[in-house]
């Protein structure tokens, strides 16, 4: 490491976190793909007040040169993430100012990885944002279309960075750009499967009620300890915690786009989340949402494998988006493999989580 670069390391709710978070903004704010995002909701990941810090640990570390911050990243050991059943080190909110030369980047990747084996850690899996509650992966191609709100976006040297560094990417996901055209061709499609058939299931879809969006996050909380459990990353998370970190997400969702799927005792056996993409309304270029996300599906074991399901989803989201003017969607973070969107030809962007071993 160059002599004139400086790296710190701090703990969560140290005086360098207002530093820390201040980075993104200062380096990627005029970037097109750019989407803002309230600044206490970034503090608070690495504040005193995450639940998240009861129970795993946490260190940052930024770099200087000539008293200017130039890379930053957060190195997290939390007994609770394992890749296949083995305990990992996540580094994430990683960011770093190219004109500083990739030393800079190293020497808090160094760091990261020096804390984390200091910690018993050896294989590292990055970038992970403190957990893939907060946020995870890298974009590695598409970089040239418009960002949608919850995409992970950066520019596209820092896959190269953390491979340069070590890292190998190992496990990939796709999104898909689709037009109204093919929303529609989805929703008709969806029609032609009864789903009459759902209440001698047990079953039926519903929206959430708009007066207790904490009760909803509860019922997506619970859903996802179930059937998630098998998904890349995933970390047990108490429902405090769960509903702390997406309650924000109340301005933008929409009780009939992210319905439950309730059973006959009234609990949630899956959900679908579609929500309106707000980025262009928050970059400046757009008055209102333009299309949609569709984000995430899932279902518990005793209701999958009804096709009367999905089409029920799909009539109820895409009916009711298409009747209030969006545009289009995308089908977003998809892992790389068979989908429904493969029917759509080539998928417009890709994403990918490394890891290395020390």
């Amino acid at each position: 490491m160059s002599s004139r670069l400086q790296v710190t390391g701090f703990q969560p709710g140290d005086a360098l976190v207002s530093r820390f978070v201040e980075l993104r903004p200062r380096l990627w704010s005029d970037a097109p793909w750019w989407v803002p995002q309230p600044e206490e909701a970034a503090t608070w990941r690495l504040s005193g007040a995450n639940p998240m810090f009861g129970y795993a640990a946490a260190r940052g570390f930024v770099c200087e040169a000539a008293g200017r911050l130039v890379a930053r990243c957060v190195a997290v050991a939390n007994p609770r993430l394992t890749f296949d059943e083995e305990p990992v080190g996540a580094v994430g909110l990683f960011e770093w100012d190219r004109s500083a030369g990739k030393d800079a980047a190293i020497a808090v990747l160094d760091a990261a990885a020096d804390w984390l084996a200091g910690q018993g850690l050896t294989r590292l899996v990055g970038p992970i944002s403190l957990s893939i509650w907060h946020g995870y992966r890298f974009m590695t191609r598409g970089f040239e279309a418009d960002p949608f709100y919850g995409e992970p976006r950066n520019p596209p040297w820092y896959p190269e960075l953390f491979e340069r560094w070590g890292f190998r990417p190992r496990w990939r996901w796709e999104s898909w750009d689709l037009p109204r055209a093919h929303v529609q061709k989805m929703l008709d499609a969806a029609d032609r499967i009864p789903t009459d058939r759902l209440p001698s299931l047990g079953l039926r879809v519903v929206p959430w009620d708009p007066a207790d969006f904490d009760a909803y996050l509860a019922h997506l909380h619970a859903v996802l300890c179930e059937g998630f459990v098998d998904n890349v990353g995933y970390s047990a998370i108490d429902a405090d915690e769960f509903i702390a970190i997406h309650r924000p997400m109340k301005a933008v969702f929409v009780p009939d786009l992210s319905p439950l799927l309730l059973d006959a005792s009234d609990r949630a056996v899956g959900f679908c989340t579609i929500y309106p993409d707000v980025a262009a309304v928050l970059q400046g270029r757009s008055p209102a949402p333009q299309r949609l996300v569709q984000f995430l599906v899932v279902l518990l074991p005793g209701a999958r494998g009804h096709g009367a399901v999905n089409a029920a989803f799909v009539s109820h989201t895409f009916r009711w988006g298409l009747e209030n003017g969006f545009d289009g969607a995308i089908g977003a973070l998809v892992r790389t493999g068979p989908s429904i969107y493969q029917k759509c030809g080539p998928a417009t962007r890709e994403y990918a989580l490394y890891e290395r071993r020390l």
